[in-house]
């Protein structure tokens, strides 16, 4: 028995937190927001979308259009404060631990998310894709397989 958490995970990886996804098991946290925007669904005349990635600058933006740049210096503060520099490499390391056909999933599943706001889904998927047959036998780092009692949807918080 190691005492290195990652050996035995007492929570899904990556790969299984996807399948669970996939197989219809999920909340408002990772459905497609399409599902949820009334006003998406309307019209997609929008004054402002903001985007994760971007989510500072376009924020800010947002409060200054409004009127409200008071409130800038608070959200740069909070923000410097609570950012988990996630970094591109990480993002290909977890996806990379997803099968093709997973990663094809994955994508209708968000199609029109994708679509609506504007980001290219597909060229994504392709890269992960390219990255996998380039590195046939990479191992993601941390993770191999969860041996949780049953599915994460049987798991309680």
């Amino acid at each position: 028995n190691s005492d290195n958490p990652y050996d035995d995970p007492p929570y899904p990886t990556f790969s299984e937190f996807i399948q669970e996804l996939l197989s219809g098991i999920g909340n408002e946290h990772w459905n497609p927001m399409t599902q949820y925007c009334g006003p998406c669904r309307e019209s997609k005349e929008f004054n402002h979308v903001i985007k994760q990635e971007n989510f500072d600058c376009e924020f800010n933006h947002m409060l200054e259009d409004t009127g409200n740049s008071r409130l800038v210096k608070e959200i740069d503060g909070y923000w410097a404060k609570n950012s988990n520099g996630a970094s591109i490499s990480q993002f290909y390391r977890y996806f990379s631990t997803l099968t093709f056909e997973q990663l094809d999933m994955l994508l209708d599943l968000y199609k029109e998310d994708c679509d609506w706001f504007e980001y290219d889904c597909s060229d994504v998927v392709k890269k992960i894709k390219l990255f996998k047959l380039a590195n046939p036998h990479y191992v993601h780092p941390y993770i191999t397989r969860w041996r949780g009692k049953g599915p994460i949807s049987n798991q309680t918080a």
